[in-house]
This record gives C-alpha cells, structure tokens and sequence, in this order.
C-alpha cells in the first residue's frame, strides 16, 4: 500500500510541475515586483505583418501557366489572355469574393454571363474557384470535377479571362472561357 501512495505522489507532484511548466504565468501580476519596462524600438515604416500575402497579377499569372502546362500533356494549344474576358473575370471575382461564394448567379441574380454584356451564353463559359493562395491547389480541385475537366481540356476553347479576388484567407478565383 506505501509503494502506491508513493507511486500518487510522485505522480501528483509530475503532474503540478507540468502545469506549470505549461500553463504558468512566472511574473507578478503586482508592478511593484516588475523589473523596468523594456520596449522594442518602433520603426516608423513598420508594417504589420500578415500571413497572408496576395497578389492578383501573380496568382493569375500562376494560374494562366499551370493550366496551360496541363492542357500541353493532352497536346492542346495553350490559352490566351483576351482583357475584356479578363476585365469581366475580375469583377465575378470581387463579387463572389464579397457573397463569399462561387456562385454563377451574380448579386443582382442575373446569370454570370451578364458581366460580359450579353443576354445568351453560347460560346463563353464560367469556371468559378475558391483555394488557399496555390493555384496548383485550385487546379487539382477543378480537375476532381468531370464537367470542369472537360472544359478545361475543350479544344474548342482558345482564349480566357483569369479573375481573382483574395477574402480572409481565401482567393476566389473566376476563369471565363471563349470559343469562337
């Protein structure tokens, strides 16, 4: 019976000193006890610093050339950037970024192909993301879908528009496709 109180004890004892060791505060509380204050000097061109870093023409770019890589190990052409396919991309973005949905229905709850000023959608299509900050990432997301994948493999498809719009710490990303 001693060996198993002497068994709690130091059990006990192990138990205490990794709490403190874990969770203890070592410094009064009282500021009669601190020792002086020691600041950091500040810079006046200090920002803050963020984990999150983005950049829309990078992440586009990024984008633009894993996809194309893609389509070349299927011996397709690559894909062009058209601007005002690029133009109408960026502003689905900023709206689904905003909705904080990739949604195909825009705010005002006409259809997406509405931001490029048409009534009918024939030879245009919307391909709506959301990932981190890797486009490889979103990439592998779209080819897990069949429908996306064969778009993204249509050789009747032979320019693009790349959007992006980082929210919180998600990038929502909108590729618009045109076939002539």
């Amino acid at each position: 019976m001693k060996v198993y109180k002497w068994l709690l004890c130091i059990v006990l004892v192990a138990a205490i000193c990794f709490c403190f060791i874990r969770f203890g505060n070592f410094e009064s509380d009282d500021p009669s006890q601190q020792g002086p204050a020691v600041t950091a000097p500040v810079s006046e061109t200090a920002q803050p610093v963020t984990e999150f870093t983005f950049s829309e023409e990078e992440f586009s770019a990024k984008l633009l050339t894993v996809i194309n890589a893609y389509r070349e190990r299927f011996s397709l052409t690559p894909w062009t950037i058209d601007q005002q396919l690029n133009d109408s991309a960026k502003v689905r973005a900023t709206e689904c970024s905003i909705l904080g949905t990739k949604s195909h229905v825009r705010p005002d709850g006409k259809q997406w192909y509405t931001v490029l000023g048409i009534e009918q959608n024939y030879n245009y299509s919307e391909i709506a993301g959301k990932s981190s900050q890797s486009s490889e990432e979103l990439l592998r997301s779209w080819v897990s879908s069949e429908a996306i994948n064969n778009g993204l493999l249509s050789a009747e498809y032979t320019s693009c528009g790349i959007g992006c719009a980082a929210m919180g710490g998600d990038v929502y990303t909108i590729l618009i496709l045109y076939k002539p």
